[in-house]
């Protein structure tokens, strides 16, 4: 087998061997084309989940695989609002802990859900509190630094033109 050639499979895929294969693909090449042709091979790319409950739709929000994220949500449907059994994360939560503001906006162009809550009770926009260096004191209002950035959000939102 070569090094990105992934098995064919059946319409009814749950594979876990499929989902760690393509998720570390994923995760090691940039070339689009390669990844592509990879979920190609796999009849449930969009549904297929590892140990923790992740799908190739939050590894592509992690990432920052736009492409791969928009050809996995307009092409194979799936499902946008999935959470971890892990911690409860949605693609939303994973793109905005990671900083990938492009898929994040293109999550909500997609109709993500902003307001879901994972396992602490935190939606995508208060998931950016999490990734802070440990020795500088915390002093800002959650409120206000969530309130910025999704107006930042709405901002890039409604300065992108819509997809036909």
């Amino acid at each position: 087998m070569k090094q990105h050639e992934v098995k064919t499979c059946a319409p009814k895929c749950r594979s876990h061997g499929h989902a760690l294969d393509l998720i570390s693909l994923l995760t090691k090449t940039n070339d689009v084309h390669i990844l592509l042709s990879a979920l190609l091979q796999c009849w449930n790319c969009h549904k297929i989940q590892d140990k923790f409950g992740r799908n190739l739709l939050h590894m592509a929000a992690c990432c920052g695989r736009r492409v791969v994220l928009e050809w996995l949500t307009d092409m194979k449907k799936a499902e946008l609002n999935l959470k971890t059994s892990e911690n409860g994360w949605t693609p939303m939560h994973c793109a905005s802990f990671y900083g990938n503001i492009d898929c994040l906006v293109s999550l909500i162009k997609r109709g993500a859900n902003l307001n879901k809550n994972d396992c602490d009770h935190l939606t995508a926009m208060e998931a950016l509190s999490l990734d802070k260096w440990s020795f500088l004191p915390y002093q800002a209002d959650l409120n206000v630094k969530t309130k910025a950035l999704q107006f930042l959000i709405l901002h890039i939102f409604l300065a992108t033109p819509l997809k036909d």
